[in-house]
C-alpha cells in the first residue's frame, strides 16, 4: 500500500470521494481542491496530474476495502458455503456503505458508464481477480468443470448482488426518480441489510443445488 503524508493523504481521500460520487469527467480539480482545502499547485506537486491523481485514487480505494477484508477474505480453508456466504456479505456491504469502503464500488459503476482509459487496466485486473476467486467458490460447491457453465454461475450470482449498485445510481443520477424503496431510512437498518444477504445467498445456493441434482440426473 502506497504512502503518503498528511497532504497528500486528504487529497487521495477527497479524490475518492469525489469520484466516487460523480465519477471521473465530472469532478474537476477545483472540487478536489476545495474539499481537501490545498491548492493546485499541491495537486500538481504530489500527482503531476488529474489522471494520475484519478489512478491513485482507485489504488487507495481498493487498499481500503482490502484491508477491511470485502475484497480480501482469504478463505481457502472454510467450507464452501461459508466461503460464498462471506463474499455475498462483503460485496453488499460494500455497495451499500456510504463511506470510504463503498467508494471502490461507486468509482467502478461511473466507469462503467462512463469509461477512461485510466482505469481501465486496473479495473480489468481487480474484477478479473474477483471473478477467479468466485468461479472457485462454485467449482467447490457444484464440482462443475465446464468454464462456461461455471462462468453462467458466477454472473447469476454478481447479478443479484450489483444489482442494488447499479440501480441505486441509476435513480439517483439518470433518471431523476422519487426515492424508491430502498432509499427509504426503515430499509437502510442493519437487520434489512441482513435480509438481502440471507436471501442473494439462499438463492444462489438453492439453484446451485438445483443445477447439480438436474446435471447428475442427466436432464
Amino acid at each position: 500500500m502506497e504512502e503518503y503524508n498528511d497532504t497528500a493523504r486528504r487529497i487521495v481521500e477527497c479524490a475518492c470521494e469525489a469520484f466516487a460520487q460523480k465519477g471521473y469527467k465530472a469532478t474537476s480539480i477545483t472540487d478536489i481542491c476545495g474539499m481537501a482545502e490545498v491548492n493546485r499547485a499541491a495537486i500538481n506537486y504530489y500527482f503531476r496530474s488529474k489522471e494520475n491523481l484519478f489512478e491513485k485514487s482507485f489504488r487507495h480505494a481498493v487498499n481500503l476495502i482490502q484491508r477491511a477484508d470485502v475484497l480480501n477474505d482469504d478463505g481457502s480453508e472454510k467450507p464452501a458455503t461459508e466461503q460464498l456466504k462471506n463474499y455475498i456479505t462483503a460485496l453488499i456491504r460494500s455497495i451499500f456503505d456510504e463511506g470510504p469502503s463503498g467508494w471502490f464500488m461507486r468509482m467502478v459503476f461511473h466507469e462503467i458508464f462512463a469509461p477512461t482509459l485510466v482505469s481501465k487496466e486496473f479495473i480489468s485486473e481487480i474484477l478479473s481477480q474477483e471473478r477467479s476467486r468466485l468461479d472457485a467458490i462454485i467449482v467447490k460447491l457444484t464440482g462443475e468443470t465446464d468454464i462456461h457453465k461455471i462462468r453462467l454461475l458466477n454472473m447469476s450470482i454478481m447479478s443479484q448482488c450489483l444489482f442494488f449498485n447499479t440501480t441505486r445510481n441509476i435513480r439517483k443520477h439518470k433518471m431523476n426518480l422519487k426515492l424508491s424503496p430502498f432509499d427509504r431510512p426503515e430499509f437502510m437498518a442493519e437487520s434489512f441489510l441482513d435480509e438481502i444477504i440471507d436471501h442473494v445467498y439462499e438463492f444462489s445456493i438453492n439453484g446451485m443445488n438445483i443445477r447439480k441434482t438436474s446435471t447428475e440426473r442427466g436432464y
